[in-house]
């Protein structure tokens, strides 16, 4: 008879901290910071496109 896996949900810790907020909080901000660099390069590019 074969025996099933079974799987277990197991939240990653880290020195006693759940690891999942944080790397929320880390993509969060990563998408924040490109979305800024984004803008201005696009300001650069309008304001040396007029020149």
């Amino acid at each position: 008879m074969t025996k099933l896996a079974t799987t277990t949900t197991t939240t990653t810790t880290d020195a006693g901290s759940r690891t999942d907020r944080r790397v929320l909080k880390r993509v969060l901000i990563y998408m924040v910071a490109t979305h800024v660099f984004l803008g201005f390069l696009a300001l650069l590019f309008e304001l040396g496109g007029r020149g």
